[in-house]
């Protein structure tokens, strides 16, 4: 991704690049770059999250401005194809700091490999800014997250070159923290979801206080013709 920045402390969207060339142990074997001098960062660590729903939560980038941090405003702008690669833009603000980023987000999805790449464009801070997800499942339920961050500074904005690279320092890990906790949330609301849809299921196939294990009572005493016993609390029907 590549912010249009416009005042003085950078945090960085992790957003995934256009042409990253492969990168060994990332589905290739190709160095980010060509050439130049960039700042390179990285997050590796494994996490307790099904590998499809980190991928799945990472390409939803609609959605970046509701858990990322210093993440402002996020939108889909438009669809490349059937391959599913899109362009996006970002804007994100911290203290006085804000920028704008358009990010061209290309991904892979296989079997053995699980890859989200996004290159910046439009950009009058950066030279270049990429950034890619190599997401991989490990042995048990754990999953290795891999995500780097590689940017080179404009050359009209050599004045905010430190404080660019101490926020991006931070920021990398607490992107893969945020995304980390987006997919736990997630895991628990689908999760509470399936609970609540199977007990409306047994209470329509059995009713309150019919199935098995069930403790209370159906209240039907509203339909016509139909009242609760003040004795035994069973309905009778007229």
């Amino acid at each position: 991704l590549r912010p249009t920045l416009s005042s003085a402390s950078i945090p960085s969207v992790p957003l995934i690049p256009r042409s990253l060339p492969r990168l060994k142990g990332s589905c290739g074997r190709r160095s980010f770059w060509n050439g130049g001098a960039p700042t390179r960062l990285r997050q590796k660590r494994q996490v307790a999250v099904p590998a499809e729903k980190i991928f799945d939560v990472v390409l939803d980038v609609e959605n970046y401005k509701n858990f990322l941090p210093f993440c402002k405003d996020s939108k889909v702008t438009k669809l490349h194809g059937p391959d599913g690669t899109f362009e996006a833009d970002l804007v994100i603000g911290f203290n006085s700091f804000s920028a704008s980023y358009t990010s061209l987000v290309t991904s892979i999805k296989r079997p053995d490999c699980l890859r989200i790449d996004a290159s910046s464009i439009n950009s009058t801070i950066f030279r270049r800014m990429d950034s890619r997800w190599v997401i991989t499942s490990r042995p048990g339920e754990a999953t290795e997250v891999d995500f780097h961050i590689e940017f080179e500074i404009g050359p009209g904005s050599n004045l905010l070159e430190p404080v660019i690279h101490r926020v991006l320092g931070d920021v990398a890990a607490m992107q893969v923290n945020a995304f980390e906790d987006r997919c736990r949330l997630q895991i628990l609301q689908e999760t509470e979801l399936v609970r609540q849809r199977k007990l409306r299921s047994a209470v329509g196939v059995h009713g309150v206080g019919e199935g098995p294990g069930a403790t209370g009572s159906r209240d039907d005493s509203h339909e016509p013709g139909r009242w609760p016993s003040p004795v035994t609390g069973r309905i009778l029907q007229r």
